[in-house]
């Protein structure tokens, strides 16, 4: 009598197993799953490309960094012409006056990010006033900082592109991680990071030059 309960328990236990397995089945099967981040089509490296070699014929370039020295040091002459040619720039950086920058200069082990960040709001100043540039350099200051820093172009066009850059913890540039995605090969990441661009934008200050 016993025997045949226990044998009966068994098969319902493998019935109930059957059902949870084919519910998982079904459920990936379904419903859509976000592209992996492979890097079969995913450019990684610790590299950065030159401005002038990742926008080439953009039309809109954008940045979100701490200070943003790697893409604008020795390229301003880049971006003058590019806006000379109607490019528009759209940069958010740390407010330098922030409360995160302490937090930063820990995560990096240093204490001139502040000098980092007033220098090239300086330098920033120079491009917004140039005549021919009138409106089409936007600067804007954010009380937080992200774990990563964005390069991107053409955001909102079927060739844009991103270079994403991670904040590790104690390592200089040029032992950080980039991740290059676009649209064609990478349509979920970019559109994520995409996302955060455009929230940290809205949520960004207007600087006032």
């Amino acid at each position: 009598m016993y025997s045949n309960c226990y044998v009966e328990s068994i098969d319902m236990n493998k019935f109930y197993n059957l059902i949870a397995l084919f519910i998982i089945v079904l459920f990936f099967n379904v419903f859509p799953k976000p592209s992996p981040l492979s890097t079969s089509n995913t450019n990684i490296s610790t590299e950065i490309p030159t401005p002038a070699l990742f926008v080439k014929g953009a039309s809109e370039i954008c940045m979100l960094a701490m200070h943003a020295t790697s893409a604008i040091s020795n390229h301003v002459g880049f971006y003058k012409e590019k806006m000379v040619d109607d490019c528009k720039i759209r940069v958010i950086l740390l407010d330098p006056s922030s409360p995160s920058l302490e937090t930063w200069n820990l995560l990096i082990d240093s204490d001139i990010t502040k000098l980092h960040i007033e220098t090239y709001l300086q330098v920033l100043k120079q491009l917004t006033s140039l005549p021919k540039a009138k409106g089409k350099c936007e600067v804007k200051l954010l009380n937080v900082f992200l774990p990563f820093s964005i390069f991107a172009i053409d955001l909102s066009k079927k060739t844009g592109s991103i270079i994403v850059e991670f904040h590790p913890y104690k390592r200089s540039i040029d032992d950080r991680l980039h991740v290059r995605l676009n649209t064609s090969e990478n349509p979920h990441w970019f559109d994520y990071y995409k996302k955060h661009f455009n929230q940290a934008w809205a949520d960004a200050s207007d600087w006032n030059v």
